[in-house]
């Protein structure tokens, strides 16, 4: 197709989508957000069964840890990862205008459209412009903007002449907490979240190599000029996997499923010589060197299988190899599955090996140690470096600085302490830069002693490297509609009818059921059908209105069954379960130890008629208790078994504090991979439930509500923030046991009352009751409204923070929310 065919082509199917709302541009009524879009009830559908795909076939059958992390991210951890600094566009702005433009995509439109319409174009001049494609990304600002200036590019719209170019950020950022000290930002990428949670993943996963990390969720970028519909968005979603495998073996055990696998592959070599993409056979690309290393070629032939077996066109779908001027400096190689649309050849994933970056990264910026180890069938002899700081000397010269200068001395890889040794041996002294203070200092010879010495070791320690496969799922689906469209006469001949043939796996509907024509008998059937589809988690739509005969206005992909048998049913299709295998055994020891993996904090044997033993989980202790009084030891141990459900499942990884190796934030938390399957299960069977149907996802992270406050107090001495509304009667219902009734009667009405009450009203009752900071036991500010922009600032566990969304999203249509599971739970 030429560029006016596939523009064409691009109009039909988005009008298709935006009418029969698959998406829709994200508060519309206001006129809308450029780079923000809803996803309506069939593209709700579409994105469910691609992702339940993508669980079964990634995370369920490679075994990998699922984890679900907060999209608040503290500055520290976007600071070692990089993306504080790095993490920018080349801006340009219209003098006059001030609407501003990414310097990289214009010279790139400008290059293409000369490319494509100029006819009088020299061989010469093209020959430069596709110079200038292949090597944009690696243009500074200054080159670039020279570039602008001699083919003379102006604003698109105004046609006004630009700026210079200069870097912006591409990050949004707020402040986490009341006070507005904590920095953070709305994550940019999952990645990061997986990447400080390496060591407790590790030790889940029995301290083994090779595992994967795998995580599914929101992602933020500021885009200077969003465009192309949902391929370049500021709020989209990504699924990532972070695949952790010793450097020094980076072979694979399933390679051999996948190495006869044949596809478009274009390599690097291929790019510079001006050859096309060709078809090559992953075995054959490991062998020769072309995929640097078999995990990365096994994962790229798993991409290849997910993006077919989902719809895309197997003739439009493309491996390219990074060139070297995209590669970051650590990367060993890197290849983006590319999907042909409309628009061109867009990326939609990036499979890459990082090598050990991102673990060396917050290594160093936390001072926490994420690494592996090796045991050694026997202990070897190898020289090791030793790196004795002189703390009493460090600590006269550097005083409160002492400890930041000993950690990064003792930080130091092998080639820099030697280099430092024979410096403070030939000079006396030496500059050593400590990038936690952020300058160099002087270490004289006195301050440290650095040798190698032989010793013996029983195991290996080092960083694993990481092969990453990152999926923009966005751009996937936009790819799968351009690829599953099109348009056939109707029975007429009269008119053009719109058709999306998308398989049954990611049919937003998998059957329609209607009466031939409106008669009770038929009725029944009709509804005898739906349940039998609900068994088997089939989604359906079902009509039993009158029949009309008319034109049919074409299909959203729907499935059409005449008959239904067990083959026919899609593994994707049913609810996302997991499950772990046990070894056979009927002891009581190991059916405690079936229960503890479930997570079940107390187990109740019936042994008697007239009384049991019950066990504590963690403690493992057993006492005898009358089967009348069950009940109500459970209930006089309320706030021991929250802790004890707490414990557990911090223990058990079903969610930890976020960023802990950070020293964690207040009120953020990460879902380890049993935490995700919980909340993936109750999510898929609420869908089921609701039949998706009129379930319309708002994009509501960057929405801003004026009235959205809670009203805070202080510490007056610490200045500690505190919920004002939060403080209030509960603690004194529960504990006070010499509180009398009219008074438990009147605690009681003001909590019942409490969404209702003013800051006049609440304020007169903390005095009144003489409330003070939990904590430090000091008086109180008087009561002022706080704008919840972020998080708020709190303590609570994670059901009350985090999931107070989640619960009002599903109280929508009256269903038990995890908040409420909880609380049942809890009791």
């Amino acid at each position: 197709m030429d560029a006016a065919q596939r523009e064409a082509f691009r109009h039909l199917v988005l009008n298709a989508l935006e009418r029969r709302l698959f998406f829709i541009p994200s508060f519309k009524i206001y006129r809308g957000v450029a780079g923000l879009y809803d996803y309506g009830p069939p593209g709700c559908a579409v994105k469910a069964n691609v992702l339940a795909f993508w669980r079964q076939h990634f995370v369920l059958e490679e075994n990998m840890l699922e984890v679900d992390c907060p999209c608040v991210t503290p500055e520290v951890v976007l600071k070692a990862s990089g993306h504080v600094d790095k993490f920018t566009d080349l801006m340009v702005k219209d003098e006059k205008t001030g609407a501003c433009y990414r310097a990289d995509h214009l010279l790139k439109d400008y290059c293409k459209e000369k490319l494509e319409k100029d006819p009088k174009l020299s061989e010469e001049k093209a020959a430069e412009l596709k110079h200038v494609l292949a090597m944009l990304d690696d243009l500074s600002s200054e080159e670039l903007g020279a570039k602008i200036k001699e083919y003379g590019i102006t604003a698109p719209d105004t046609k006004n002449s630009l700026s210079d170019p200069y870097p912006f950020n591409l990050m949004f950022q707020t402040s986490i907490g009341p006070s507005g000290a904590s920095t953070g930002y709305m994550r940019p990428e999952t990645a990061q979240g997986i990447f400080v949670n390496f060591k407790d993943l590790y030790y889940y996963n029995g301290n083994k190599l090779p595992f994967a990390a795998a995580q599914i969720g929101q992602a933020f970028r500021n885009e200077i000029s969003p465009r192309q519909g949902l391929l370049r968005v500021r709020e989209f979603t990504l699924a990532e996997i972070e695949h952790f495998v010793d450097p020094d073996d980076k072979s694979h055990p399933k390679f051999a499923e996948v190495s006869k696998l044949e596809f478009l592959m274009f390599p690097r070599e291929d790019q510079v010589s001006g050859r096309q993409a060709r078809r090559i056979v992953i075995g054959e690309a490991v062998s020769q060197g072309i995929v640097n290393n078999e995990t990365l070629g096994y994962f790229i032939g798993r991409v290849y299988l997910f993006l077919t077996l989902l719809g895309i066109d197997k003739d439009r779908l493309r491996f390219r190899q990074h060139l070297a001027n995209e590669m970051a400096h650590y990367a060993a190689d890197c290849w983006d599955a590319e999907i042909e649309c409309s628009y061109g050849w867009i990326e939609c994933v990036g499979i890459a090996d990082r090598s050990a970056y991102d673990l060396h990264a917050h290594t160093d910026k936390s001072s926490v140690e994420l690494v592996a180890h090796e045991k050694y069938a026997e202990p070897k002899e190898v020289e090791k470096l030793v790196i004795t700081p002189i703390k009493k000397d460090l600590g006269l010269a550097f005083k409160g600085n002492q400890k930041m200068v000993v950690e990064a001395l003792l930080s130091m890889e092998e080639k820099e302490a030697m280099e430092l040794k024979a410096t403070l041996e030939e000079k006396l002294e030496a500059e050593f830069r400590v990038c936690t203070l952020d300058k160099v200092v002087t270490i004289k010879k006195n301050m440290v002693s650095i040798s190698k010495e032989i010793k013996k070791e029983h195991q290996r320690t080092f960083t694993p490297s990481v092969i990453e496969p990152s999926f923009g799922i966005g751009r996937i689906i936009y790819c799968l509609y351009e690829h599953s469209f099109y348009t056939r006469a109707s029975k007429d001949g009269d008119e053009l009818l719109n058709v999306f043939r998308f398989p049954p796996l990611v049919a937003p509907i998998k059957c329609t059921v209607f009466p031939l024509v409106q008669n009770q008998q038929y009725e029944e059937v009709a509804k005898s059908i739906a349940r039998s589809l609900t068994a088997v988690g089939i989604s359906y739509k079902i009509d039993i209105t009158a029949n009309t005969f008319g034109k049919p206005i074409g299909t959203l992909g729907l499935c059409w069954f005449y008959q239904f048998e067990p083959n026919a049913v899609q593994a994707s299709s049913v609810p996302y379960y997991s499950c772990k295998l046990y070894c056979a055994g009927t002891s009581i020891g190991k059916r405690y130890a079936r229960t503890d993996e479930l997570g079940v904090p107390f187990a109740i044997t019936v042994d008697s008629t007239t009384s049991v033993t019950v066990r504590e989980r963690d403690s493992k202790q057993q006492i005898r208790v009358d089967v009348d009084k069950v009940a109500s030891l459970m209930k006089e141990n309320r706030e021991a078994f929250r802790q004890a459900v707490v414990n557990t499942l911090e223990r058990r990884l079903f969610y930890i504090p976020s960023y802990k190796i950070y020293g964690g934030v207040a009120g953020l938390y990460d879902y380890g991979p049993p935490g995700c399957a919980v909340k993936a299960n109750i999510l898929a069977f609420w869908r089921q439930i609701t039949g998706c149907i009129c379930i319309l996802r708002f994009s509501i992270s960057m929405l801003y509500v004026e009235k959205f406050t809670d009203l805070k107090v202080k510490d007056e001495k610490t200045g500690a923030c505190h919920r004002a509304d939060h403080l209030l009667c509960k603690d004194k219902l529960e504990k006070d046991h010499e509180l009398s009734a009219e008074k438990a009667a009147e605690l009681r009405h003001i909590l019942a009352v409490l969404d209702d009450f003013s800051a006049e009203e609440l304020c007169p009752k903390i005095k009144e009751y003489s409330i003070t900071a939990p904590d430090t036991k000091n008086s109180l500010s008087q009561i002022y409204f706080f704008k919840n922009e972020a998080y708020y600032n709190s303590n609570q566990s994670l059901c009350e923070v985090e999931n107070d969304l989640f619960l009002v999203f599903l109280s929508t249509n009256g269903y038990t929310s995890f908040h409420a599971v909880m609380n049942t739970y809890d009791t």
